[in-house]
């Protein structure tokens, strides 16, 4: 089938219109500070630093208390470093799965020869993120942790015409200034480091965090907004001056605003990917950890982190991990089942674990068989919040299905974020467990992360039946066809089976529409079309592992397979079976398949 797409109209359209009064003005605000940051060069980091002089920022860390939580966080991040420097090979940088020579100290702005291997921003990004700087006290290279942070404020100065771009992003700032205030903690109990480079650092420190101040992702909102907040409020409470105090309160005021409306109340990101929901959940979790026992602040930050720990529980597959949905990866530098015994740890609760049965939060809908190892969900959530399609996938009503520890149906994640025709790809309909009807999808994902027309679930219920489940949902995504779809899946635990039922009602009665449904596979299994209306699926290890059959016969009923791809982290992917199933379906009627495990 000929899949359609918008006009770039349509897509700019339904893109801009989404947007806040907010987000225009400071997209534009934005714009024009980069023009004229460039146009003063050294004088705009100069005019940064007077800046950072007049908002008093006192002594860091001069409360011991806070050293020692500082301490805490430090040797955690240590445990869990990215191993992204080894000392045998110092002048090689390992980012998103990709290498690269960039000598030591690092060319900042060195740029990433193999485009078609990484993302060269994304690389940059995760380069001045300092995240690797575990690496080297881990190591205890503790003077090249300090030689390293000065060369970067010398290298990387505000207007300067070889700076990187990615050195003063606000999202890269937020998560540097966590990171070097925490390894200043360190260095100072080491003593490792003089008094004339801790002021100079903690000078640079200080003059990030009003930079940051003054740059809040307004313009994105959703996790770039809650990472700056969360960074203003962590860095704040390690100065004393009143400056810092003054930015504290203005940054929990506005952290309390933006966790009130990201945040539902069972605690599910807006921006519906388990990887955001558990990078915000990890940043909170830090934040808790520097929190003083009487601080005002630490009641609605432990309320907020509770909840979306339990949230992610919620989704959590039987091996732990959580479902690679929407833009999500599974990061080596981020140990889930760690970071959530911690969180349990700060929180003062007990460290809950993925359960037998049925649960239903926000849209999705899931059911586990802990001693089978079955899982089953089914996502009925909304993609998103309309002024945000940045990490929305076309995946309206997918659903994804393990059996006896084996995944069959699964989406792929994404590890790739550069613009281009593999990033269209994997965020499309084609990479998902949905329809396709008439040619139309149910979302018109374009650029890297822009999203035009998108559809809008309608309903959704569900319910727990014996030894299984029942959930049914529609949406409109399928309106330039003048279709409604309705899915409803259901689980029989006993026998192992997963019913899925597609439904298109129209205006018109009796219409008869070109329909395609995707079923794409886990990397680990493949498809042998053995069946006379299905596949027989195969584990590599196991051999026969599940059937689909198709239980009714529409018209025209085709079968075909296809090569589609799956990230498990960023800057890996492999290959895996994409199924379809073309047929024409009249309104009205129904489109039925079963995926059973094999006996």
């Amino acid at each position: 089938m000929n899949h359609r797409s918008a006009s770039a109209f349509s897509n700019y359209y339904n893109a801009i219109r989404h947007l806040t009064r907010e987000q225009c003005v400071t997209r534009i605000v934005r714009s024009l500070e980069r023009i004229v940051t460039r146009l003063r060069g050294d004088g705009a980091h100069r005019s940064l630093l007077r800046k950072a002089k007049r908002c008093a920022a006192g002594t860091f860390l001069a409360d011991e208390q806070l050293q020692q939580r500082l301490l805490h966080l430090a040797y955690w991040r240590i445990r869990t470093k990215p191993n992204a420097w080894n000392a045998s090979q110092p002048e090689d940088w390992r980012f998103l799965n990709q290498p690269l020579n960039i000598g030591f100290p690092p060319r900042w702005n060195a740029p990433v020869v193999d485009q078609s291997a990484s993302d060269s921003r994304l690389w940059h990004f995760h380069l001045h993120y300092f995240d690797w700087i575990w690496d080297f006290l881990q190591q205890g290279r503790n003077l090249l942790s300090v030689r390293v942070m000065e060369n970067w404020l010398w290298r990387n100065r505000l207007g300067s015409k070889k700076c990187h771009r990615a050195a003063w992003s606000s999202y890269t700032v937020s998560l540097r200034i966590r990171n070097w205030a925490v390894a200043i903690a360190l260095l100072k109990k080491r003593r490792k480091i003089s008094p004339i480079s801790l002021r100079v650092i903690e000078d640079g420190l200080w003059a990030q965090t009003i930079f940051l101040c003054d740059h809040l992702e307004k313009e994105h909102g959703g996790n770039h907004l809650l990472e700056n907040l969360i960074a203003l409020a962590f860095v704040a409470r390690c100065f004393d001056g009143t400056g810092a105090r003054n930015l504290r309160r203005r940054a929990d005021r506005m952290l309390r605003a933006q966790l009130a409306t990201q945040l539902t109340p069972s605690g599910c990101h807006e921006e519906q990917s388990p990887m955001y929901q558990t990078i915000i959940l990890d940043r909170l979790i830090d934040l808790v950890g520097v929190l003083a026992p009487d601080d005002p602040a630490g009641k609605w930050i432990r309320d907020a982190a509770s909840r979306m720990n339990r949230f992610l529980c919620h989704l959590l597959m039987p091996d732990g991990n959580f479902p690679l949905l929407g833009d999500s990866t599974r990061s080596a530098s981020l140990k889930l089942w760690a970071m959530r015994a911690r969180a349990s740890k700060l929180l003062g609760e007990r460290l809950t674990q993925p359960e037998s049965g049925y649960s239903q939060r926000d849209g999705y809908h899931v059911f586990r068989n802990m001693k089978a190892g079955d899982y089953v969900l089914f996502d009925a959530a909304p993609l998103g919040v309309d002024s945000l399609g940045a990490h929305m996938h076309a995946d309206i009503l997918g659903f994804e299905v393990i059996l006896g520890d084996v995944a069959i149906v699964a989406d792929g994640g994404a590890g790739v974020y550069r613009a281009g025709p593999e990033r269209t790809e994997l965020r499309s309909a084609r990479e998902h467990a949905g329809l396709v009807v008439d040619g139309w999808a149910c979302a018109e994902p374009w650029k890297s992360f822009r999203m035009g027309r998108r559809g809008k679930v309608l309903q959704h219920k569900g319910r727990e039946v014996a030894d299984g489940f029942e959930a049914v949902a529609s949406h409109d995504g399928f309106s330039p066809a003048g279709v409604i779809h309705t899915r409803r899946v259901s689980f029989d635990a006993t026998a192992g089976i997963v019913t899925v039922h597609d439904r298109l009602d129209g205006k018109t009665p009796r219409r008869r529409v070109e329909v395609e449904m995707r079923i794409p596979l886990h990397h680990a299994v493949s498809a042998r079309r053995t069946l006379e209306n299905g596949w027989a699926i195969l584990d590599k290890s196991s051999g026969k592992v599940a059937e689909i059959v198709v239980e009714s016969m529409p018209s025209a009923l085709r079968f075909g397979e296809e090569i589609g791809m799956y990230y498990p982290a960023f800057g890996i992917s492999l290959k895996r079976t994409v199924l379809r199933i073309s047929c024409e379906l009249a309104s009205g009627s129904e489109l039925v398949y079963t995926i059973r495990r094999a006996t």
